[in-house]
């Protein structure tokens, strides 16, 4: 019967240690993967922002590098419209100038605005091109005014510059499109920041245009330009967490509001405690395992000493 309680009091000795043991495990782990996650998240944050930075900054530079190059290319054809007025007469000649240039289209006004000279018959894009004259009307009466217009078309920019004739009053207008700035384009567009950029298993980041609220870029390239399912409301500051259900799945959502777009990163909350999970489940299997043993090594030891 004496026997029979030191067994007892070893095996309940074990469990309430075991116990223990899974409770800090859980509790030790599981606040390891949360403090892991919630910086992760806030680094990958951190990276798109800057990301979406840096290809703003990319993109600006090289606009303002385009429209300066714009700008010399019409004070160029007016100071050749200045030496040789004929070209005005000669749509051939002009025409000649434009490809020389690598411009779209040229449009020459006179002093009353009215264009008199254009490529517009061998210009692919010409249907609006001189609906802008009017924009650059002051050129006729201040001789330093110059101004560049950029439009966006079909995933790039079409500049639009307008300068003072030097002949006569009018306005020089021409207008292009670099041929390389789509596929430049193309590398800064704002889609390309979070594709493939998973977190986890099956968290994702994306960026969320607050005007339209729809993805302007995600993990999974399918789901740009879709609408977002989670409540507007639920990004109400311009930072922070929440838990929100995201494809049937309770998620952990970090975001951070970037102007007039949000950043953000989801993952599930059970990818998140997925090692505390393991690690309580293998205790739950080795412990009992490790009792039965002690007890078995127990019970030989009292019988090697005759107790």
């Amino acid at each position: 019967m004496k026997t029979k309680k030191k067994y007892l009091f070893v095996a309940l000795g074990f469990m309430i240690a075991s116990v223990l043991l899974s409770m800090l495990t859980y509790y030790w782990v599981g606040t390891i993967e949360w403090d892991w996650i919630c910086s992760s998240m806030n680094s990958k944050l951190e990276q798109i922002e800057e990301k979406i930075k840096q290809n703003q900054t990319e993109t600006d530079t090289l606009v303002a590098q385009l429209k300066d190059d714009s700008l010399s290319k019409a004070k160029a054809l007016s100071i050749m419209i200045l030496e040789s007025p004929s070209i005005l007469k000669d749509v051939e000649s002009l025409e000649e100038t434009r490809i020389a240039l690598g411009l779209d289209e040229i449009n020459i006004s006179d002093e009353s605005g009215n264009i008199i000279a254009s490529t517009s018959a061998y210009a692919a894009n010409a249907s609006d091109s001189g609906n802008h004259i009017s924009d650059f009307l002051p050129a006729i009466q201040n001789k330093n005014f110059s101004k560049t217009i950029t439009e966006d078309v079909s995933g790039t920019k079409r500049f639009y510059t307008g300068v003072p004739r030097l002949d006569k009053p009018g306005v020089v207008q021409i207008s292009s499109t670099p041929a390389y700035l789509r596929a430049i384009m193309s590398f800064y567009d704002i889609s390309s920041v979070c594709a493939e950029d998973f977190m986890l298993e099956n968290g994702y980041t994306a960026i969320i245009d607050l005007n339209s609220y729809k993805y302007l870029s995600h993990s999974d390239k399918a789901m740009i330009s879709k609408g977002v399912q989670i409540p507007k409301e639920s990004f109400s500051s311009e930072n922070g967490m929440f838990i929100a259900a995201l494809a049937g799945k309770k998620s952990i959502v970090r975001y951070k509001k970037n102007e007039d777009k949000i950043i953000m990163a989801a993952v599930p909350e059970g990818e998140i405690y997925s090692m505390r999970n393991s690690a309580v489940s293998s205790l739950a299997a080795v412990l009992p395992v490790m009792m039965i043993i002690t007890l078995l090594l127990l019970r030989h030891s009292f019988k090697k000493a005759g107790i």
